[in-house]
């Protein structure tokens, strides 16, 4: 049988350059200089408070006719490592469930006065508060209206259940994650968006 050479012209094979199908490229060394021309990306991306203002908690709050009764606990956390401690301030409202205060910071009397300024006007004037002995407490909150007790008492057995609730949600406050906060200002929005999602669902 007799082969029919193929009627279209044959073609030069394109140039490739040099490293494309050939002999590798070689490489250029990268020194100092060449480094300090490029700004390194931020890992993990910027905290701009301005950018991310969340309104104050004590705003989102309905007062209660009746004298609120408060449930007040610290609750543990971390961001990037276990060895920057962040301590959650929490104050909750009996009657309702809600989580009427808020601040973050380290375990002094400083970050207790910032939970205490958290909470509405009116109710820093007249709730009875329920706590247990750590020292802040007795320094920041007014005496005539502050009931120390211990867990045993019961009488903090809310906030202790709402600490439990809000480790199971919040996969950045787990002992054991990879979901851990890297920045700051991060791990704070992210707990402030579900107390506000959690304060809505239980007053539908």
């Amino acid at each position: 049988m007799r082969l029919l050479r193929d009627a279209s012209p044959t073609r030069p094979f394109p140039h490739r350059p040099e490293g494309v199908g050939g002999s590798p490229r070689p490489r250029t060394r990268v020194t100092a200089g060449h480094r300090s021309h490029h700004r390194s990306q931020p890992e993990y991306g910027d905290c701009d408070r301005k950018k991310n203002v969340i309104q104050p908690l004590a705003e989102t709050i309905v007062p209660l006719r009746e004298r609120p009764i408060l449930e007040l606990d610290e609750l543990w956390s971390y961001v990037g490592s276990k060895a920057h401690k962040v301590w959650i301030w929490l104050a909750l409202e009996r009657q309702t469930r809600r989580i009427v205060g808020l601040a973050f910071g380290d375990r002094s009397d400083e970050t207790c006065r910032a939970m205490w300024r958290s909470l509405p006007p009116d109710y820093r004037k007249r709730a009875l508060l329920y706590s247990d002995y750590w020292e802040s407490y007795t320094n920041v909150l007014p005496s005539k209206r502050l009931r120390q007790v211990s867990k045993e008492s019961g009488e903090t057995a809310h906030i202790e259940r709402f600490n439990n609730t809000l480790r199971q949600r919040c996969a950045n406050l787990v002992r054991k994650t990879l979901s851990f906060s890297k920045k700051t200002c991060f791990h704070e929005h992210r707990i402030r968006l579900f107390i506000d999602y959690y304060n809505e669902t239980i007053s539908v």
